[in-house]
């Protein structure tokens, strides 16, 4: 069995999309996606945590995310979790973040501008 590799999340954009380039020379556009999740403690009080996400798009895909996405923006991205290795002063490790296969823009203004 393969297995399977799958990932939907809904978020919102916490900073402008970034422009980079791969060690391969390929250029990418990251997005860093927040996510939201509430409880309730014992006590009844509402809890909140932000779960930040590393979003990877590429081809033009990271070109529209370029031309019409801004901070605080709403998206859907579908695509898959993906390793990789980083090196930070003098150490490496391994980071996990979504490479996306598809980024669909969910804000109104968004919407309307991308059409």
């Amino acid at each position: 069995m393969n297995g399977l590799n799958k990932v939907i999340i809904v978020g919102t954009l916490g900073a402008d999309p970034g422009n980079f380039t791969s060690r391969d020379g390929k250029p990418y556009t990251a997005l860093s996606l927040a996510t939201n999740r509430y409880w309730k403690t014992k006590e009844g009080v509402t809890e909140r945590r932000t779960d930040w996400h590393r979003v990877s798009v590429w081809g033009k895909k990271a070109l529209l995310c370029q031309e019409y996405l801004k901070k605080g923006a709403s998206v859907c991205v579908e695509g898959f979790l993906s390793s990789y290795e980083v090196e930070e002063e003098g150490k490496k490790r391994w980071q996990t973040g979504i490479s996306a296969d598809e980024v669909h823009f969910l804000s109104k203004k968004t919407a309307e501008t991308a059409h």
